[in-house]
Formats: structure tokens, C-alpha cells, sequence
């Protein structure tokens, strides 16, 4: 009789063992650098317990995914950073099953007008990611804790240089630096993730001459509770993206959140860069021409003057 029991709590610890491995192996087995069908560098972490998965690629495009089927599955949804009229998808949802050194899945954009394949083949020798590299996001943090100040340069200094963020429901806006010097920028969007990604698009005065820059820009609060912000010249594409042009992007890592508050004024001081600038169905000038240019001078002439005899 004991050897019978002994046997069988064998038998029994060694299967129990075996699912155990299994599982935690086909969990870990999204986790590395990967290389996929339109030529992205794709980072990936696990999360939550072994539950989501995680990833970033290019400094242009972040996913989050629940795991299924033991790990060997990942369904979920990306973010890819682009002006609202940017002909190319902004984000949508995404499916992925693993088999070794490699994914097969596909993904569909968010309006269903575009979708397809998306595979992945693991860089060799293995590289595995830590969380910072995969610009995991910080769930922990409270709902829509992205809205508020937040000091570019450290300075914890209450001044035009702050970066103020506000959320209202589902979509989001936000001004850094001084109303009309150059840098000077309005941000707008939606909101995703509880509040702690936003997606949209900027408007920055580049020069003396008043001309702007439009993009496409995806912010998010990180695991070590600080701000990514992708930021990308429109217009955004993926074989841009892939390239990588130091002139057609730029990422800030490690914002910090300021003591101060913000308010709608604050966040809204550089809104009136967006005149012209509707939704994603109305046209857009392009205010780099001359004639915009003037166009903007003149607006903005006019604003100044209003304000003076006020």
C-alpha cells in the first residue's frame, strides 16, 4: 500500500512538474527581438503576472496583448504614431500565435479598411528585452494619471517651458512652451488604456517666420512612472519609420511629472496653432507654403491686435 501511494504522488509530482515547465516556457517564448513582415525591430515583454504582453518597435508604435492558450497565443491591440490624415493605419487590433523562432498572425486597423498579415522571426542569438526597452505601461497608476503638469527639462520650474496635459473623457489636448516662440507646441487626440496612452497629433512653429510642423505623436506612462512621447513628421509612414531619419523624428524618455496643476487654460494656451486644423474629415492646409504662412501671420496679427485693444 505505501509504495503504491508513493508511486502515484510520483507520478503525480512529475506530470505537475511538466505542465508547469510547459506553461512557463510557452509564456516566455514571446519574449525576445524580433524582426516582422514590414521590417520593424520588435521588442516584447511579458507582464501582469504572465499574463500581457508588451512591446514597442522603431521608437514608433507600442502593443499590449492578453495571452492565451498557455502563452502560445497573443491578441491584443497597436498604436502606431500618425498625424490624423496620414494615409496609413493609426492603430487597430492584432492576433499572433507562436511557434518557436517564429509568429504567424495578422492585424486589422480600426476602421476595417485595412489589414493583413503580420509574422515575426526572432533576432538570433537571443536578446531578452527588459521592460524599460519595451515601454511596458504602468497599470498600476490611477485613470487618466497622464493628465497634469509635467517638466521637460527637470527644472520642477512653474513656467511656459512645462508641459501641461489635460483629458476630458475620450480625447485629450496639451500645450508646451511659450504662446507664439518657436518650439511652441498644441497637441490633441484620443485617449486609450485607462488614460495612460494617448494618441495624435502636434503642431510646432519651427522658425522666426511663424511656419509649422505637423506630426503624429503617442504618449505613454511608463512602468518606472515617468513619460514616453514618440513623435513623428507628417507625413507617417512605416518604410519612414523602418528607416529611421533622425529628421523625421524625435523621442522624449523620462519626463517627469511637475508638483503644479494644470488647467484647461494652460493646456490650451497653444490652441491657436490649430486654426485651419479640424478633424480627421476636414482638409488640412499646408502652413509651411508662403501663402499659409502669411495666412497664419495675419491671424495671428490679428489675435494680437484684438488682445491690445481689449
Amino acid at each position: 500500500f505505501y509504495p503504491c501511494n508513493m508511486a502515484r504522488f510520483f507520478v503525480a509530482f512529475v506530470l505537475c512538474l511538466l505542465v508547469s515547465t510547459a506553461f512557463t516556457q510557452d509564456h516566455n517564448g514571446f519574449v525576445g527581438t524580433w524582426v516582422d513582415n514590414f521590417g520593424f525591430t520588435v521588442q516584447l515583454c511579458i507582464t501582469d503576472g504572465q499574463a500581457t504582453l508588451e512591446g514597442t518597435y522603431n521608437e514608433f508604435g507600442l502593443i499590449k496583448a492578453d495571452l492565451l492558450d498557455f502563452g502560445e497565443s497573443a491578441t491584443g491591440t497597436f498604436y502606431n504614431t500618425r498625424y490624423q490624415t496620414d494615409d496609413e493605419c493609426p492603430r487597430g487590433d492584432f492576433n499572433w500565435h507562436l511557434n518557436g523562432n517564429t509568429v504567424r498572425g495578422s492585424w486589422v486597423c480600426y476602421d476595417h479598411l485595412s489589414g493583413g498579415e503580420w509574422t515575426l522571426d526572432r533576432i538570433i542569438p537571443q536578446d531578452r528585452p527588459s521592460e524599460s526597452e519595451c515601454f511596458t505601461i504602468n497599470d498600476s497608476a490611477n485613470r487618466n494619471a497622464l493628465h497634469g503638469a509635467w517638466d521637460y527639462d527637470f527644472s520642477y520650474v512653474d513656467d511656459d517651458d512645462d508641459w501641461d496635459i489635460c483629458i476630458d473623457g475620450d480625447v485629450w489636448f496639451a500645450s508646451y512652451g511659450e504662446p507664439g516662440t518657436v518650439g511652441s507646441t498644441y497637441q490633441f487626440g484620443e485617449v486609450f488604456e485607462d488614460g495612460l496612452l494617448l494618441s495624435g497629433s502636434y503642431l510646432t512653429i519651427v522658425d522666426s517666420y511663424g511656419s509649422i510642423q505637423a506630426g503624429g505623436v503617442t504618449i505613454e506612462l511608463t512602468e518606472k512612472t515617468d513619460v514616453l512621447s514618440f513623435n513623428w513628421v507628417s507625413p507617417s509612414t512605416n518604410a519612414q519609420a523602418i528607416q529611421g531619419s533622425g529628421a523625421a523624428h524625435f523621442t522624449w524618455n523620462g519626463i517627469q511629472q511637475s508638483p503644479r496643476d494644470s488647467t484647461g487654460s494652460d493646456c490650451e494656451r497653444n490652441a491657436f496653432l490649430s486654426i485651419g486644423y479640424y478633424d480627421d474629415d476636414d482638409y488640412i492646409p499646408n502652413l509651411e507654403s508662403s501663402g499659409s504662412v502669411l495666412t497664419y501671420s495675419m491671424l495671428l496679427i490679428a489675435l494680437v491686435a484684438g488682445v491690445i485693444a481689449f
